[in-house]
């Protein structure tokens, strides 16, 4: 993605901010759509995959947390867990309800593109469904600035190159902001100029077929065994796996920033 300028860039932030407060008050940014079953096991393994990294005095940086995100579970194991997000409503459920648990988390509402917190600072960053709001070069820049050297960055994020979904996400614009841009390939390549390590991981694209039966115990049972399809083939068809819904991305050997 080219750079945006000033102007258009604050228009995009507000635009962002206003979109996810609405969804934070009306609550439809925490309920999770019947079709997203298809991705459970895409859910189970990043969520696996991120406790594995967590632990006592771990610090860990949610980037786009809310009241049903990672950052509760995080400050179980005893890390030491800050949250961040555009939309000032989210930032207040997501304070409350960890006062209510007795959780020790930091909230901050914040720009992504900006973060104010000072280098060197995480061994974790995550996020869910963030990075493709985002404009990349200045995520990513963000990113391996906040992180330390031996620092991970993990991030579950939808794909741009399905037709299917693409058309999906082009009859419903209520669902989405208008500049959300899911990833692509060349995102994964763009990452490996600010760090040295990228690795990516592709689910969802036989289990999308399951969204064609009704829900049902059956549609259940179909949703493993695709699942399991998806867990053998896409692996190994290279560039084509790129057709899948979702991907997780670990980006860790952050470069030193110029």
């Amino acid at each position: 993605m080219g750079s945006l300028t000033p102007v258009s860039a604050d228009v995009r932030y507000q635009s962002e901010q206003a979109f996810h407060d609405q969804a934070f008050e009306e609550g439809t940014r925490s309920k999770v759509s019947r079709s997203y079953d298809v991705l459970q096991e895409c859910t189970n393994v990043y969520a696996g995959k991120l406790m594995a990294l967590a632990g006592p005095g771990i610090d860990v940086l949610e980037y786009g947390c809310g009241v049903g995100t990672d950052a509760f579970a995080l400050a179980k194991t005893g890390s030491v867990v800050s949250a961040i997000d555009i939309s000032e409503e989210g930032i207040r459920q997501t304070r409350e309800r960890a006062a209510a648990e007795g959780l020790n988390i930091s909230c901050h509402q914040m720009n992504a593109e900006d973060l104010s917190f000072d280098a060197s600072v995480f061994d974790v960053v995550c996020g869910r469904g963030i990075l493709h709001h985002l404009e990349l070069e200045h995520a990513f820049d963000q990113l391996r600035r906040v992180m330390r050297p031996d620092g991970v960055g993990l991030f579950m994020e939808p794909l741009g190159h399905n037709p299917l979904i693409n058309e999906f996400r082009r009859r419903t614009p209520s669902l989405r902001t208008p500049d959300e841009h899911p990833i692509l390939l060349r995102d994964f390549e763009l990452a490996k100029a600010y760090f040295g390590q990228v690795d990516v991981e592709f689910y969802g694209l036989f289990t999308l077929l399951a969204l064609l039966v009704p829900e049902s115990k059956l549609r259940d049972q179909l949703v493993a065994r695709l699942s399991s399809m998806d867990a053998a083939v896409l692996p190994r068809i290279g560039k084509t796996a790129r057709f899948a819904w979702y991907a997780i991305m670990r980006m860790s050997a952050p470069r030193p920033t110029a």
